[in-house]
């Protein structure tokens, strides 16, 4: 999976696409979720370690609406 990312992350990349510090936080914290879960769903949000960051809600603040896209991209790119 984390091959999976890292080319995901270089799409990303080259598609004029960066990310934060703080983003990227997310982004492997989500990555080890579905590495874990197979998959991560808007509710895993208000789940350990995400909630103690805060959450749903701290999450779509970082990636407003592109949030549900990237979700399924990384579900579809990481589960493969």
């Amino acid at each position: 999976m984390r091959v999976n990312f890292d080319a995901w992350l270089g799409q990303q990349q080259s598609a004029g696409r960066t990310f934060n510090e703080e983003q990227m936080w997310w982004l492997t914290e989500i990555r080890k979720h579905i590495e874990a879960n197979l998959q991560i769903e808007p509710d895993d949000f208000e789940l350990a370690p995400f909630a103690q960051e805060g959450g749903l809600g701290k999450v779509y603040q970082l990636f407003g609406d592109e949030l549900s896209t990237l979700i399924e991209q990384l579900n579809e790119t990481l589960a493969a």
